[in-house]
């Protein structure tokens, strides 16, 4: 009887300790990244566009109007980096 009680108290323990963890690590340092990218040119916008923060695989296509938005950004300053094919 008693082992079993220890196991799923220790298993309890064990599940709510990795869900703070799980939490601190997703709060600290998300933020949003906006933008629109377009050509340097003519100023027209670049739908499809691929936006991603250099060293990482976080990202986001542009839309048609050449807006984009990355969320769960990492905290600090960046290197944005944009791809595009046309």
């Amino acid at each position: 009887m008693f082992p079993g009680y220890f196991f799923r108290r220790l298993l309890a323990v064990c599940f709510c300790l990795s869900i703070f963890i799980l939490q601190s690590a997703l709060a600290q340092g998300s933020g949003t990244v906006k933008g629109k990218v377009f050509d340097k040119t003519t100023k027209d916008a670049l739908p499809g566009a691929n936006v991603t923060i250099k060293g990482t695989s976080i990202g986001a296509a542009a839309n048609l109007d050449g807006m984009y938005v990355i969320r769960n950004a990492p905290a600090g300053q960046r290197t944005v980096v944009v791809s595009y094919l046309g």
